[in-house]
Formats: C-alpha cells, sequence, structure tokens
C-alpha cells in the first residue's frame, strides 16, 4: 500500500506512506505425539509443514508411534518448515 498512489505526481521531497508486508504469519507446529507417524506427517503436511529428520529408538511404546517433536508443539515457524521426529521403533523385548 502507498500513499499517494503510485501514479500521482507530488511535488519534489514530498512525503510518502508506504506498508510494508511483514511476511506470510508462522505456522503453529502442530501437536503429533502419541500419533502414528503416517497419520503425524499427514497432519503436519496440512498445517503447511514438512517432515524433517525421523529418528527411531526403542522404547515402551508401539513402533511408528511419535514421541516427540522438534520445535516443540505451538511453535510458530515459516510455512514449509520442517519438523523432526523421534519415533518409536517399538518395544524393547520383556516389556
Amino acid at each position: 500500500w502507498q500513499d499517494p498512489p503510485p501514479d500521482m505526481v507530488v511535488p519534489p521531497n514530498s512525503p510518502v506512506q508506504l506498508v510494508l508486508s511483514g511476511g506470510p504469519a508462522p505456522v503453529n507446529v502442530p501437536d503429533v505425539v502419541g500419533l502414528s507417524l503416517q497419520f503425524a506427517e499427514a497432519i503436519l503436511e496440512a498445517a503447511g509443514m514438512k517432515v524433517g529428520r525421523v529418528d527411531r529408538v526403542t522404547s515402551g511404546q508401539e513402533a511408528d508411534v511419535v514421541l516427540s517433536v522438534r520445535p516443540p508443539p505451538g511453535n510458530g515457524r515459516p510455512r514449509g518448515s520442517a519438523v523432526d521426529l523421534l519415533v518409536s521403533s517399538g518395544r524393547e523385548e520383556g516389556q
């Protein structure tokens, strides 16, 4: 936005007001902890984010359950940002 408009002739050194965009609004990282990897990926993509690094670790959870998210849920990030996931590779033997 500009005032006066771009095609208007004004005297030299006249003030011009400009309003600049700060860019797109950030997207909050969805809370996908406890969900299946497949469902978490779909939710992240629907929110305008992409899955980044996926690390796996044995845990008390079934395989392919999201254990943690980085950056943490609720944090604002630019649209298209990557979200790293820590995912269960399954229960340890004896659990």
